[in-house]
């Protein structure tokens, strides 16, 4: 028996798919197989039902499970005890959402400052879903956080934030009140099917243009297309500069998390603790 072994039977208690597992694994379906079989051999016991259609855990596998669990979590502490006084060296996947990955470049940078030996793929966009099955090291998730398997540690805070910019104001107007944005040429995310923005309660707004993209929604608007509603961070170098006023502040004061998530506990796990110590 060795490490892979518990590891394979670790990843395929949760996915309870060998195709899924392998992948995960980057390792073959007959290897995932073979470990399992060889397992099941040396334990001289059943851990795995399987059809052509579906797999499920015995209980004798149920019952092993904890200890396996121990097992790696053990030899990940072991791992970072030997590794704590070393330098990371590796690659990192990483999911985050694009206009957050603009506003953190300046931590990213100052992290990767004299670390050569590190190489880091970011996904662009909300891949919560895909953590386990794209093998993701850890994603950025900005909001309320679903229940799940997996770890999660809040890294910073957020706020949607109402803005347009000076000549659409100077033509449009200022809106005084939410009730006023009926009035006014809205753009929004094409996910928004209501037509209204959730401020300090939910206010219909005229939805004039819809786009996928949050930057190209903060440029439109920063070039007098409407009134946009975005994440402050999204927003902020637009502020700075004086392309966009942020309005109606006093009806946008509810606070979200953005929460780093990763399979593995950052407690012992060392890449989860490298992309921790980048967003800190």
């Amino acid at each position: 028996m060795d490490l892979l072994h518990y590891i394979i039977f670790d990843n395929l208690s949760s996915t309870l798919n060998f195709r899924k597992t392998g992948k995960q694994l980057d390792i073959s379906i007959s290897m995932v197989s073979k470990k399992i079989n060889q397992m099941e051999h040396y334990y001289d016991v059943r851990l795995f039902d399987r059809t052509s259609r579906s797999v499920t855990m015995t209980n004798e596998g149920l019952s092993v499970l904890p200890r396996i669990k121990e097992l790696l979590l053990l030899e990940d502490q072991i791992k970072g005890d030997v590794g704590n006084n070393k330098n990371f060296a590796g690659n990192l996947k990483i999911g985050i959402p694009f206009t957050y990955l603009q506003s953190s470049l300046h931590k990213i940078h100052s992290y990767l400052s004299g670390k050569p030996n590190v190489y880091i793929d970011w996904r662009i966009g909300n891949h919560l879903s895909d953590l386990i099955s794209d093998n993701f090291d850890a994603i950025i998730f900005c909001g309320p956080i679903p229940p799940g398997d997996y770890f999660a540690t809040k890294i910073s805070e957020w706020k949607k934030v109402i803005c347009a910019s000076p000549d659409y104001i100077k033509i449009h107007g200022l809106p005084q009140k939410p009730q006023e944005l009926i009035n006014h040429q809205c753009i929004d995310h094409s996910e928004n099917f209501k037509s209204s923005w959730h401020l300090d309660k939910e206010y219909s707004i005229h939805l004039s243009q819809k786009c996928s993209s949050s930057s190209l929604i903060a440029e439109m608007s920063s070039n007098s297309f409407g009134v946009c509603y975005l994440p402050q961070f999204t927003v902020k170098k637009y502020i700075e500069k004086g392309d966009l006023v942020e309005v109606l502040k006093e009806y946008t004061i509810e606070q979200y998390d953005v929460y780093l998530v990763s399979k593995h506990s950052f407690k012992s796990h060392r890449k989860s603790q490298e992309i921790l110590n980048i967003f800190e």
